[in-house]
């Protein structure tokens, strides 16, 4: 009973996300957006719990931000926003941009995996982003614990800091568990550092070079007993 009972209200919450295609002029689309961002997106959780915190100078991390806080990081001189969920049709992306765009503010996106290691060539757009980005800029995914842990420490790696320091971005701090299934992200800045003492390999170039997503997938598996 209670399996039917769930499968249906998954049924229901990915038929009513699909139903809305990112185009805010439609009639009635705005106030609809609205509602599946603060439901289906669980924004009502993100009131007042925001998971910002500063990575480095002029870089912070943070969870999803819906309009009211896009306006509070211009007003704060925030510049740019990077999104970890990628592009996407769904409400908080469209809510998210319109509101980035209105302000002038510089808006992109990587789509990072929280479950699963992402492509290199994610990770390497990642690194242009870095590059590219006016400060001070944000990161954020929908959380603000996995991918943005994840970001932020190879963030802090590529600026130069400690290995200590990057780890601390994948901590109960931002509500990132290390199980079988979002270990992943520790599992990935792990294997690179066992690179690094051994090679002194910079991160940009050990994911330009080194990272294998699918051996690195395999290898975590195995660990985890997923195989």
């Amino acid at each position: 009973m209670l399996s039917r009972l769930w499968n249906a209200l998954r049924t229901w919450d990915r038929n009513a996300r699909r139903s809305f295609d990112g185009d805010l002029s439609k009639p009635g689309a705005r106030w609809r957006a609205y509602l599946f961002f603060h439901v289906f997106d669980h924004a009502f959780l993100r009131w007042l719990w925001t998971n910002f915190d500063r990575v480095g100078d002029g870089v912070y991390r943070a969870n999803q931000p819906g309009p009211r806080r896009v306006r509070a990081w211009a007003n704060q001189g925030i510049k740019s926003i990077l999104s970890l969920r990628g592009p996407s049709p769904q409400a908080f992306y469209a809510l998210e941009k319109e509101a980035a765009d209105e302000l002038g503010m510089t808006f992109e996106t990587v789509r990072l995996n929280a479950r699963e290691a992402s492509h290199k060539n994610q990770f390497l757009q990642l690194f242009e982003h870095f590059r590219t980005l006016p400060k001070p800029w944000v990161m954020h995914c929908k959380s603000g614990a996995d991918r943005a842990g994840l970001a932020s420490a190879i963030y802090v790696m590529w600026a130069g800091g400690t290995i200590e320091e990057a780890r601390a971005h994948l901590s109960w701090r931002y509500m990132h568990l290390n199980n079988k299934n979002t270990g992943i992200c520790d599992y990935i800045l792990e294997a690179y550092d066992a690179d690094r003492q051994e090679t002194g390999i910079g991160i940009e170039e050990w994911f330009q070079t080194q990272y294998n997503r699918k051996a690195l997938q395999k290898s975590y598996d195995a660990k985890v007993g997923r195989v």
